[in-house]
């Protein structure tokens, strides 16, 4: 599919690559940490979850690290996600809390997001992932 561009506001988190972390493990447990967020993130700023985006990059354009972008689902920008800025360890924090209380095994449509068959281990490093960016 062609790249999407739009012009809107946005605030992002980027990050160190976690210690013997494969990329693949990164990318499923940014992804799965990224579906948690979104989930949560109305709770923060009194929106729809699809009034904003978080979109995880393992290796961002800019930054070169892993970074969570969240942005506002609108041509020029509401200020949704520059609500966001100043909250990002709470909202990581309920994040990893609401995985880790998930009462599902290896990652639902409630904490996680589906998973894949033979997917076991993104649950437990989502929660990972999120209890230390918190910190």
């Amino acid at each position: 599919m062609p790249a999407e561009e739009m012009h809107t506001s946005g605030t992002w988190l980027t990050f160190d690559v976690p210690d013997d972390w494969e990329k693949s493990e990164l990318t499923d447990a940014m992804t799965a940490a990224a579906y948690a967020i979104q989930s949560l993130v109305p709770l923060f700023i009194k929106c729809d979850r699809t009034d904003i985006h978080v979109v995880p990059q393992v290796k961002a354009i800019h930054m070169e690290r892993p970074t969570f972008f969240i942005y506002d689902s609108y041509p020029g920008g509401i200020g949704l996600s520059e609500n966001i800025y100043p909250r990002w360890r709470e909202l990581l924090t309920l994040a990893a809390d609401h995985v880790a209380e998930c009462l599902c095994e290896h990652g639902c449509p409630v904490c996680i997001g589906a998973q894949e068959a033979g997917q076991k281990d993104n649950k437990h490093r989502a929660h990972s992932l999120l209890a230390e960016l918190a910190k």
